[in-house]
């Protein structure tokens, strides 16, 4: 069993340099050639967790390389298995904090992927279930900054869905939440990237409607809205 998991590990390694030269499609099939080798091995050993994971895995590689070749209702489907595979996991080792940001990773590909697809509602249902899994990894590791600058980057994602689906309110509160949970990592002496130090300045911005005060209040008109949330990455209107 040992060389047959060194095997697919060997398939996933390539597949992942393939992508990183964008041949997509030669990717794809070292992807597959992975999981079909997994799948067998987690047949043999349902009580295997690791094999399990790896099988799971195998899915999310397949669903990033669908997604780059545009094919994003199979990558959704990919995307469904290694969150129910990891779901299962996370339900037998609940303390287990690695299958616990995975399962938050596969909530976070398929509202990305939803979103792609114009399914603004099920993007932020997905963001949703990812942001509240890396608020319980923040809970059980509070001096972890992997979990909350992870959870502010997908505060961000579910802002951008939410503005898609004229949400505002919702996302004025996505938004402080981002906000104060940028700071709170500052203020711990978290040394943060550029595109968290970006993001923080945006959401502390004194111009325009930049700053989350300035987003029109109730009744919103749609249209200028989506327009002062430009920045976000939301649709054009």
């Amino acid at each position: 069993a040992d060389w047959q998991r060194d095997l697919a590990l060997g398939h996933d390694a390539l597949g992942e340099a393939l992508q990183g030269r964008g041949v997509w499609v030669e990717a794809e099939v070292e992807h597959r050639a992975a999981l079909g080798i997994r799948a067998r091995l987690a047949r043999q050993d349902s009580s295997n967790s690791v094999w399990q994971r790896d099988v799971a895995l195998s899915h999310a590689n397949l669903g990033e390389v669908l997604r780059h070749e545009q094919r994003e209702g199979e990558a959704i489907e990919h995307y469904r298995r290694a969150r129910d595979i990891l779901a299962s996991l996370v339900k037998l080792d609940p303390r287990n904090m690695g299958f616990q940001h995975n399962l938050a990773r596969q909530h976070q590909h398929l509202g990305e992927a939803a979103f792609a697809q114009g399914k603004a509602a099920d993007a932020v249902s997905a963001y949703s279930e990812a942001l509240a899994q890396l608020e319980r990894l923040t809970g059980a590791q509070p001096d972890n900054p992997l979990w909350p600058r992870g959870a502010a980057r997908v505060e961000l994602l579910l802002a951008q869905a939410l503005v898609a689906s004229s949400e505002f309110e919702r996302v004025r509160a996505v938004l402080r939440a981002c906000r104060a949970r940028l700071r709170r990592l500052r203020a711990s002496g978290i040394k943060l990237d550029p595109q968290e130090q970006s993001l923080l300045r945006r959401l502390e911005g004194k111009a325009g409607h930049i700053e989350i005060e300035g987003l029109p209040s109730a009744p919103v008109d749609e249209e200028e809205a989506i327009r002062d949330l430009g920045w976000l990455g939301g649709p054009e209107k």
